[in-house]
């Protein structure tokens, strides 16, 4: 988190360009954060509006705790453009690194939310 990691730590990150149009709505269990927390990624497109408060509900419901994290804040215009040259025209030669140029552009913002949150969940809830 400390420096922007290179085009090719980008690439081997789990997750990274690996999502099919078919998976959004899936959650994807990334591992455990060094508070205990399960981590999830979930693809939500248009249902935007309707998964923060669901998940919020069901949360309270079963007396869990659940931080919703809208990331495509942090997206910016070249990850959006190589994104959809690469998925869309299959012009992966074009897109591809439009998207990690746009990504490494964006590292910093995306890890800077990642802070604030650890930090938030650190102060609601002092580690023993």
């Amino acid at each position: 988190m400390e420096r922007i990691p290179g085009n090719k730590e980008i690439m081997e990150m789990p997750l990274y360009e690996k999502q099919e149009k078919e998976e959004h709505g899936s959650f994807f269990y990334c591992g455990q954060d060094e508070f205990g927390n399960e981590v999830y990624v979930l693809g939500r497109r248009s249902l935007n509006l309707v998964v923060e408060p669901v998940l919020n509900y069901l949360a309270a419901k079963f007396g869990e705790r659940i931080v919703v994290v809208n990331a495509v804040t942090y997206v910016n215009f070249p990850m959006k453009l190589g994104g959809f040259l690469s998925r869309r025209l299959k012009l992966v030669f074009i897109g591809r690194p439009l998207v990690l140029w746009g990504t490494r552009k964006a590292y910093l913002k995306f890890t800077a939310e990642v802070r604030k949150i650890k930090g938030s969940f650190h102060a609601n809830n002092p580690m023993p």
